[in-house]
């Protein structure tokens, strides 16, 4: 029978799998402005400054950058996605907004990346547990943000 433990390291070893896609649907913000709402546009002062309105939130790349190279692991069930250094701090002002400037979440997934998440995780985790002798298979996801 498998044990909790078995599982959970079952699922840490599948990890390796889930960051690239976690990483390009991420960056997918970045491209189309927003997901599955678009940002909101720059301020006027904020287009003068940089001569242009778009892309929104690639001005030097250096975020973008630190999305690309962000550290996935699960904790207590929950998938993390972190960005260290010092693009972490602009991170967390455009993800949340600040007094002064609108939320532009750049750390934002659709329902639907989710479930492709679920089942790519779900997926690797069957074949780590088969090639240690369980049967597994995924066979039913029920995934839901909230």
């Amino acid at each position: 029978m498998l044990t909790e433990s078995e599982f959970k390291e079952a699922c840490s070893d599948a990890l390796p799998v889930l960051r690239p896609l976690v990483q390009e649907q991420l960056l997918q913000n970045f491209d189309a402005e927003g997901r599955p709402q678009r940002w909101p546009q720059l301020a006027a002062s904020t287009v003068r400054r940089r001569g242009s309105a778009h892309p929104i939130l690639v001005e030097t790349g250096r975020l973008r950058q630190a999305v690309a190279s962000s550290q996935t692991y699960l904790q207590k069930n929950m998938l993390i996605v972190k960005i260290s250094g010092p693009r972490a701090e602009v991170a967390h002002w455009h993800q949340f907004g600040t007094r002064r400037m609108p939320a532009r979440p750049p750390l934002q997934l659709t329902q639907e990346q989710i479930g492709e998440q679920a089942l790519s995780l779900g997926e690797a985790v069957c074949s780590i547990l088969e090639r240690k002798g369980y049967a597994a298979k995924v066979s039913h996801l029920d995934w839901r943000i909230g």
